[in-house]
């Protein structure tokens, strides 16, 4: 049996500390009733540019969670299950204009997934492998999920702190908490996020996320409102077996994940074949023992995902063994500081290189990452590079100085600008994706080719790296 009741934003309580109205309430925590079933919306995205531009093109994100508490874990935390459905839709303006019919849609992503998170009273959470930072994977708690405590809180799963800024007792209470994470000085990002808590029920009721970019070719602001629009409630008999076919789905999702990371890095077309190919099969062997509706869109969801980013996967694979066979490339190029950098300077080393550009979000946070190798390596010879792909200079120098780089790093353009044909490293060793790492050997040759800010990043480039330290011989 199922209970639908229909919300509308009702008067709430908050308490988190000091309040700018009236004292807030001694003590707030998320609660939640097995069985329930919680339906939250992006209801609206508002986008404003300091210049306003004329397109034949819009853009449009619908997005909504369904939240599933199954169970309450020994430790007082609570075990929810999280349906995710996006669909990323772009419109393009037909002859008639922007009027009502004059428009053809076009879906540039579906998914529907189902993820899980951990969460405790006071909105802290753990890392597990179906979250991340993106949609197109995982689900991402912080969309929906904002600390209670007064101090200040960092995410795991999006690498944001969250720090709270006042209470307004209201009624209705809403908090306003700014978010910050350690790349938003390289966007001259600000975020800000205000939330309304039903105290009583123990979940936040509407969220609205604000954002304002100043790097950038049009400086925008953004204000994005998620909504709690419908509240179910399910017999304990339809949430155990949903339990059970969710947890059989999360174990085949995180193998699959890991057969994906490891297709990414296979060495050989065929061995990149034969890993997604089991990847594709665990996950098709599931649909027989799966009843529930809510699970068999996931699984589906999963194999239409596998599908879309399996022509990327081989794509990689074929570039990685080509480049394998390929003979060490000559270039010349020039750091930051305009002094000539060739490589012949580093025949003998084992050389890092870091494909980069200020703009690329996975880029700023690879970083870390890097600066790791690097010191890891830095008494032994093996040389890290930057590669910045950005068209102005003074975009390059501000990365390395806000983010202090320590190592040199060259610009991708090898040639005047202007000049045809022109000269990049980027063409000379294939690189189209952001970031990029490329490990060369102690002659020059490519001996591995990574691209993304993989969660094994520093262990697998350490491992190639090690390999051919402990063997230069190997390298001749």
């Amino acid at each position: 049996m199922t209970v639908v009741r229909c919300l509308s934003l009702i008067a709430v309580t908050f308490g988190l500390g000091h309040s700018t109205t009236s004292a807030p309430p001694a003590h707030l925590a998320y609660r939640f009733v097995t069985g329930e079933e919680l339906v939250y919306e992006l209801v609206k995205k508002e986008e404003k540019r300091e210049t306003e531009e004329q397109s034949d093109r819009r853009f449009e994100t619908k997005l909504r969670w369904r939240v599933y508490p199954i169970r309450q874990n020994p430790d007082g935390s609570w075990r929810l299950v999280v349906d995710t459905w996006i669909k990323l839709l772009r419109y393009t303006v037909g002859e008639e204009g922007g009027e009502e019919g004059g428009e053809e849609e076009y879906v540039r992503f579906r998914n529907r997934f189902l993820s899980y998170c951990d969460l405790h009273p006071d909105g802290a959470y753990t890392l597990n492998p179906t979250m991340d930072d993106q949609y197109l994977f995982g689900f991402p708690p912080d969309a929906l999920i904002t600390p209670l405590s007064p101090d200040p809180w960092h995410a795991p799963a999006t690498d944001a702190t969250y720090t709270r800024q006042s209470v307004d007792a209201g009624p209705p209470i809403r908090v306003k908490v700014g978010k910050s994470s350690h790349t938003d000085v390289n966007y001259e990002l600000t975020e800000s996020r205000e939330i309304t808590f039903d105290a009583e029920a123990g979940r936040a009721v509407e969220i609205v996320d604000k954002s304002t970019a100043e790097w950038t070719v049009n400086p925008w602001s953004m204000r994005t409102t998620y909504r709690l629009t419908e509240v179910k409630a399910h017999d304990p008999a339809w949430i155990r077996q949903f339990a059970e076919e969710a947890d059989r789905y999360f174990q085949i999702q995180t193998g699959w994940r890991k057969n994906l990371e490891a297709a990414y890095l296979a060495r050989s077309v065929k061995e990149c074949h034969a890993i997604l190919d089991a990847a594709r099969d665990s996950v098709a062997a599931l649909e027989p023992s799966i009843t529930m509706p809510e699970v068999l869109a996931s699984q589906q969801g999963l194999l239409a995902l596998h599908d879309r980013e399996r022509e990327f996967v081989v794509q990689a694979a074929e570039k990685r063994e080509a480049l394998l066979s390929k003979p060490p490339v000559d270039w010349e190029s020039a750091n930051l500081s305009d002094q000539p950098v060739k490589a012949t300077d580093f025949r003998g080393r084992v050389v890092i290189l870091d494909f980069w550009y200020r703009g690329c979000g996975h880029c700023i946070l690879a970083l870390p990452k890097v600066k790791q190798l690097y010191h890891k390596y830095k008494d032994r010879g093996v040389v890290v590079l930057g590669v910045s792909n950005d068209a102005k200079l003074d975009d390059a120098l501000h990365v390395v100085r806000e983010f202090s780089i320590p190592y040199d790093s060259v610009r991708n353009l090898m040639s005047p600008a202007g000049e045809a044909p022109e000269r990049r490293l980027s063409i000379d060793y294939d690189v189209n994706t952001w970031p990029t790492f490329i490990v060369l050997d102690q002659r020059g040759r490519v001996v591995d080719y990574v691209t993304g800010n993989a969660e094994d990043l520093v262990d697998h480039i350490s491992d190639i790296v090690d390999a051919l330290l402990s063997d230069p011989a190997g390298a001749e």
